[in-house]
């Protein structure tokens, strides 16, 4: 059967309806009201079915419809049986409509082909190209690549720093770090240049986790390394820094994002003790105090990459290692807690740098090491992994990456290659060859 379009108006009777179309109950699977169906499809209408306005073979109401309607010689009784519930209507790849999960008329989603470019996508599996970018299929040669940016002062080429983006202020935080000493001070990028702003504050430390609070507003900064493992927490104003709650155990090379769902910052996992310590546990600090929110999900690791994936309400965790084992399996934070993603992705990798680019939609993953340092880029669409085509900067690892929301890019600073400690700024941008 055929009914007049998908998520049509419930009905009372026939005088509810559109010429042409008659009130019926499709079966009550799908719908809980009758509502209008062409009344040609219906299995009664016959020569006695119909009166002036009810669209059998005996009135001429059919001869002016003009609606979107399947053919049923085409689609069959099937279509209709199929139904529609909440407004989505059954894949059909041939009908000329877009309806299921398509992302565009017949293409696109689980069951039809893929789209061509310039045809809407969801993910980069809903293209021919295999390229989704901006919600639109583009050639695979379209796309992001690195560029780097240059600027009249800048900090002292370093690793282990970490970078968080100040939503209040429109600037990107940087502190700390390893450039042969261990560094203490505080720069800020205004999208033009860098600039110091504070040599005060936590003790030189390197290998710490940072991100910035929207409640707070606040950059939060966690633990890290020095002679000693530190477990401190600090805060950042803009103007200077302040010591807050102390709970996690002492760590380096954990990981710490803002998590809007919990209302505070994640930290995940970590290395302490005498380096012999893996943790594996899940930490929020919120309304001024941490607390263990998880001890699953993810093995116990360290030097892992986290994002927080604002357009999916969602962290999304990749690779790092344990003692012995690299990583490069996928997880996601949140309602539900820890949730593992089974598929390809990444190599495995440490020491990887990710954030999430809400222009692009997507988290983005840059470098790392795994028996050699890389320089390989990848997007990850909540769904699939795409490895970036685009240029990038020379393989690194223990760079830091964050979204410069003032901008519209994601940022990268800094690195090294195992003897090189390199002093680069390098945003991730649109490509100059695209159409």
């Amino acid at each position: 059967m055929v009914f007049a379009g998908c998520g049509s108006d419930a009905c009372q009777d026939d005088a509810g309806c559109e010429s042409g179309y008659r009130c019926a109950d499709p079966g009550g699977i799908f719908f809980a009201k009758s509502v209008c169906i062409l009344a040609s499809a219906l299995p009664d209408a016959g020569p006695d079915s119909g009166g002036p306005d009810s669209g059998g073979p005996d009135s001429d109401a059919n001869a002016d419809v003009s609606h979107d309607i399947v053919d049923t010689e085409d689609a069959g009784d099937d279509v209709f049986e199929a139904g529609c519930t909440g407004g989505s209507c059954p894949t059909h790849c041939d009908d000329g409509l877009l309806n299921g999960d398509e992302t565009d008329i017949d293409c696109g989603g689980g069951l039809c082909e893929p789209c061509a470019d310039e045809q809407k996508c969801s993910t980069h599996a809903d293209c021919a190209s295999a390229s989704c970018f901006f919600g639109v299929c583009t050639p695979d040669r379209c796309g992001y690549a690195w560029t780097p940016i240059s600027s009249t002062r800048q900090p002292s080429g370093r690793r282990g720093h970490q970078m968080a983006y100040d939503a209040r202020r429109e600037r990107v935080v940087l502190f700390g770090g390893n450039d042969g000493l261990l560094l203490a001070d505080t720069w800020e990028w205004d999208g033009k240049d860098w600039t110091l702003v504070a040599n005060s504050g936590p003790p030189a430390r390197f290998n710490h986790a940072m991100a910035y609070d929207p409640v707070l507003e606040r950059v939060v900064l966690f633990g890290g390394e020095s002679t000693e493992l530190h477990g401190d927490t600090w805060l950042w104003d803009g103007e200077r820094w302040t010591s807050a709650p102390i709970a996690p155990e002492p760590r380096r090379n954990a990981a710490l994002v803002y998590d809007a769902e919990s209302g505070g910052v994640i930290l995940f996992g970590g290395i302490g003790g005498d380096d012999d310590v893996v943790y594996g546990d899940t930490w929020l600090l919120a309304a001024g105090s941490w607390s263990q929110v998880s001890n699953s999900g993810p093995s116990p690791r360290w030097n892992h990459a986290m994002a927080a994936d604002s357009a999916r309400d969602q962290i999304v965790l990749f690779g790092g290692s344990d003692l012995n084992t690299a990583y490069a399996d996928t997880w996601q934070w949140g309602r539900a807690g820890w949730t593992p993603r089974a598929i390809a992705g990444p190599p495995a990798r440490a020491s990887a740098a990710m954030a999430f680019d809400p222009t692009l939609g997507q988290s983005v993953l840059f470098g790392g090491f795994s028996s050699v340092r890389l320089g390989d880029s990848w997007i990850y669409d909540g769904v699939d992994w795409k490895e970036s085509a685009g240029a990038s900067p020379s393989p690194r690892s223990q760079m830091s990456m964050v979204y410069d929301a003032a901008r519209r890019h994601t940022l990268l600073f800094g690195g090294w290659n195992g003897s090189q400690i390199f002093r680069e700024t390098w945003a991730f941008v649109p490509r100059a060859d695209c159409p």
